[in-house]
């Protein structure tokens, strides 16, 4: 658990019987963990049953005979809120019951995948999948707000598909492809070629990478191209489509984002990053700056002109 703030930062670790904590604070703050005894129901396993952190907060919980957290309760100044699980007898979690007394029940496949999710509303009425366990299609909501998203793969032996994701269609049943219709092609090594947007004029975004093996530029194989392409050829060289982009990307050798802006590196904007303390900050960029406080939350920003 993290509670990240300006005055306190509190890391537990409550893994079986190992048990840590990290806390940094401006003024005198303290947490205080309590490992599984055999009162209040629990079973003398362990595991941790109580944290208390800062002033009026609080954190316990319970388990059941087989180890498994049956409920927790967060005590914030001075109001309790728990949140209880109960399991099927395959240790599956079964019902959630939140604070609010809603009970979100969870159904499962043949498979033991996840098949619906109803509380007081149908969240997920249906979850197919195929033999290998990939979603095919799923169904959101119930009635006149119901929405389906289908699913569909490349063959296991088609080149550069290789059983990955080849379309995604949502909408209702009526209209399968109405809210979303996207289609994808892949690299020999899996990263994301093109995405074509059927709902959107069929406009086609276009990824380039440096290829394998690694050429120089990045040898990480990292996106260093990104258009909205008409190229039959799918080469990634001629912008297209409405809101059409085209844009490159340079990294640092310790991977941070160095620089993006047109493809043929005219109007780049270059990435610094001055703040020791925090290494993957960036600090400026096209003339803006940034600052951050010591837990990495940005405090500052001077946008350049203004």
């Amino acid at each position: 658990m993290t509670l990240l703030g300006n005055v306190l930062l509190v890391v537990v670790l409550c893994l079986n019987s190992v048990l840590g904590a990290l806390a940094r604070s401006d003024g005198p703050q303290a947490a205080n963990r309590t490992r599984d005894g055999a009162s209040r129901g629990n079973t003398g396993l362990g595991r941790c049953t109580a944290m208390a952190y800062g002033s009026g907060y609080t954190t316990t919980w319970r388990y059941d005979a087989r180890g498994r957290p049956i409920s927790e309760t967060q005590t914030i100044a001075a109001t309790a809120y728990t949140t209880l699980y109960a399991y099927d007898a395959a240790d599956r979690l079964r019902t959630l019951t939140y604070p609010t007394g809603e009970v979100v029940t969870t159904t499962y496949s043949s498979q033991g995948l996840a098949a619906s999710l109803v509380g007081a509303n149908v969240y997920v009425q249906d979850t197919r999948y195929d033999a290998a366990g990939r979603v095919i299609s799923r169904t959101l909501g119930s009635g006149a707000a119901q929405w389906q998203t289908q699913y569909t793969y490349y063959a296991w032996t088609t080149p550069n598909g290789q059983g990955r994701l080849q379309q995604l269609r949502s909408g209702t049943a009526a209209q399968p492809g109405q809210l979303q219709d996207l289609s994808y092609t892949y690299d020999a090594v899996g990263n994301v070629r093109t995405i074509l947007d059927a709902v959107n004029s069929n406009q086609r975004q276009c990824f380039q990478y440096p290829g394998l093996p690694a050429r120089a530029g990045d040898p990480l194989d990292r996106l260093t191209r990104a258009t909205t392409s008409a190229d039959t050829a799918q080469l990634c060289t001629t912008p297209a489509g409405a809101a059409n982009y085209s844009e490159g990307y340079d990294y640092y050798k310790g991977g941070s984002l160095k620089r993006k802006g047109a493809a043929d590196n005219s109007n780049d904007g270059l990435y610094t990053y001055g703040d020791a303390s925090h290494p993957h900050a960036a600090t400026g960029y096209r003339g803006n700056s940034y600052s951050y406080d010591a837990v990495g939350n940005m405090t500052g920003r001077v946008v350049s002109g203004v």
